[in-house]
């Protein structure tokens, strides 16, 4: 059974997950309690209380479809599917740090799902409105490229009908991907509007008309992608010197496409401009560093910062699509804000825009 509701993850439920991963514990309760900040769908820290001693997890992360109806919608649109299918088919083959798989499924026909993982606690959320410090940023680009290089330039990513679509299809993609924005752009700008500068409105109407330009002219550069690569979707451990210092959660926007996006789009929503100017380059460098140590060749430092710069207007588009496709909270709103002005800045600093 995949649970609709927190009250589905029952201690029947949750003993049989375990069994289906391996462990032998028979669960006698469980607490369960919402946890994270997750716009589309909803996580819950569930505790188990066993019968006997066992080997299992004293707490475990699940993963399940949104309550709200605007929320869930858009998770049937395909990200809830990403999200299953990457802990199904591609999560134990790649070296980046996420949280392991004990379970996930999905009904294709009702989007209802779920995913039990690892839970990483004491690790700790970034803070998309707060931002973060230049070693955190460190952290989680080298830890991307354990997503971006096994799979760089792999053609055959474009076989995975979940994942992406066909190569010869990209453009008509481009395109319905104009036409969404064309609608949703003017919506955000209204509710957004005393909150806007005329600096961001125009970045929001130069991009809603020319994302399907920009989306093709990607180099031919392509990789695994994160696509929503930034802090409040990394797990920061509590100690400086530990043996995983980040790891990526929520893989719901993952696709096919120029992974300088992952970069540029942590680096221009996670600190403030000013920080951000001074170690944009060294980051780039420790990334790419990266890369070439895992087997990536032929692409040049340079390469890769030509990249970094392009891809910066991908903030935009998880901005607007990120808003409003989901439920507006309080949060939400001061979350796509910070966001989309240090971004615009990142843009109108290098030229972009």
């Amino acid at each position: 059974m995949i649970p609709r509701s927190p009250v589905d993850v029952t201690s029947s439920w949750i003993s049989d997950v375990l069994a289906s991963a391996g462990y032998d514990a028979i669960v006698s309760n469980v607490t369960v309690e919402p946890i994270g900040t997750g716009q589309m769908a909803s996580s819950l820290r569930v505790t188990p209380s066993y019968e006997s001693h066992t080997d299992a997890p004293t707490s475990l992360v699940v993963k399940i479809a949104s309550d709200d109806p605007s929320s869930r919608q858009a998770g049937a649109r395909g990200a809830y599917l990403k999200e299953v299918r990457f802990y199904q088919e591609l999560a134990d083959d790649l070296p980046v740090a996420t949280p392991g798989s004990l379970w996930a499924d999905i009904d294709v026909d009702t989007s209802d799902f779920a995913i039990v993982l690892e839970d990483m606690r004491p690790a700790r959320q970034g803070d998309q409105i707060a931002g973060c410090d230049a070693t955190s940023v460190a952290a989680a680009a080298v830890n991307i490229a354990g997503l971006h290089a096994p799979r760089w330039g792999d053609r055959s990513l474009y076989e995975l009908d979940w994942l992406t679509v066909p190569e010869a299809d990209r453009q008509a993609s481009f395109e319905e991907l104009k036409l969404i924005l064309a609608v949703m752009t003017p919506g955000f700008i209204d509710r957004y509007r005393t909150r806007l500068t005329s600096t961001h409105v125009d970045h929001l109407e130069w991009f809603a008309e020319s994302v399907d330009t920009w989306l093709a002219d990607d180099t031919g550069r392509f990789a695994l992608t994160h696509c929503d690569h930034r802090l409040d979707n990394l797990l920061f451990a509590p100690a400086a010197g530990a043996a995983r210092p980040v790891t990526v959660v929520d893989w719901q926007t993952i696709a096919v496409r120029n992974p300088g996006a992952d970069i540029a789009y942590l680096l221009g929503t996670s600190v403030e401009p000013p920080v951000r100017r001074e170690i944009e380059h060294d980051i780039v460098g420790q990334y790419h560093r990266a890369l070439c140590e895992l087997g990536v060749t032929g692409y040049g430092i340079e390469d890769c910062l030509d990249d970094y710069r392009s891809q910066t207007p991908h903030s935009l588009l998880l901005s607007v699509l990120g808003s409003m496709f989901t439920v507006q909270t309080a949060r939400g709103d001061d979350m796509f804000m910070a966001m989309l002005h240090r971004s615009s800045q990142q843009m109108t600093d290098l030229g972009v825009r």
